[in-house]
């Protein structure tokens, strides 16, 4: 993967071009006024809120926090988050969706019939809530302000079905999606996305010490090597075909319309 990874480092600019020209052309051809976007104040959105700004694109973005005061690391999020947008010139607004997340949560809660509903996975389905959320205040900005609403889920996360659908998985346009986390930092680190969102460990921030790679249960460098190359140790193969099959539903959205060259994907997926 190295080697791969080093010829597509050798040719960032190109990339950068290709990637900018895209955005250029979803927004021109779509008569709107730019896009909005969702910042978290992680790489990916980071990434494409460079890409937007090389573009020339207007840019707007939102900041949702959920009981932000109760982790550090959501703090730190938003303060990253402000950084990226000052660097860049992106206007920043900040909704805070505690109050809406928690009155869905409870009212859920008061009409389910508890014979129904399996309070085990009371967390997860609680932590899905919020994309969701998100998507809505996203696409409500969107129409109000003649926007399309910008996509930041790289490949190695569609790849992992690492996203939530008709939450963070929902956009208009995602200029990422064909491009695995690798290179995404190959490309901030390009652009000069702020340091401390480069260096920091990716995460979702539903919880302090929450990452990425604990979630999926391996490393973005085994799932990468995997999707530019097919080689890996059996246990990962195994392990992100088997998620692919699991996840299968995630991708009925037309995600991978533009990966007829990755073979085992559709091997996958069609088994």
């Amino acid at each position: 993967m190295n080697e791969i990874l080093e010829t597509y480092a050798q040719h960032v600019d190109e990339h950068i071009e290709e990637l900018a020209a895209k955005i250029k052309s979803v927004y021109e051809n779509s008569h709107s006024n730019g896009f909005v976007l969702g910042m978290s104040g992680g790489i990916d959105c980071a990434t494409v809120m460079a890409l937007c700004h090389y573009a020339k694109v207007p840019l707007i973005a939102f900041t949702m926090p959920y009981e932000a005061n109760a982790s550090k690391q959501r703090v730190k999020g938003m303060d990253d988050a402000k950084e990226c947008c000052e660097k860049f010139n992106v206007p920043l607004y900040t909704l805070d969706i505690s109050n809406s997340a928690n009155a869905l949560i409870d009212q859920a809660n008061e009409i389910l019939p508890k014979e129904l509903a399996d309070m085990t996975k009371k967390q997860l389905a609680c932590a899905n809530v919020l994309p969701r959320m998100r998507m809505i205040n996203l696409y409500y900005a969107a129409q109000l302000t003649n926007r399309l609403v910008i996509g930041t889920g790289n490949l190695s996360e569609i790849v992992m079905g690492y996203f939530t659908k008709w939450g963070d998985g929902a956009n208009d346009f995602n200029p990422i999606k064909t491009i695995c986390k690798a290179q995404v930092y190959i490309i901030a680190k390009r652009l000069g996305v702020p340091q401390a969102i480069i260096d920091k460990k990716p995460s979702a921030d539903l919880w302090d010490d929450q990452t990425d790679e604990k979630e999926m249960g391996l490393s973005y460098e085994q799932i990468d090597t995997f999707i530019l190359s097919g080689e890996g140790d059996e246990m990962v193969k195994t392990k992100i075909i088997n998620t692919l099959k699991r996840n299968k539903h995630k991708y009925e959205v037309k995600m991978f319309e533009d990966l007829n060259d990755k073979p085992w994907i559709k091997q996958a997926l069609a088994d």
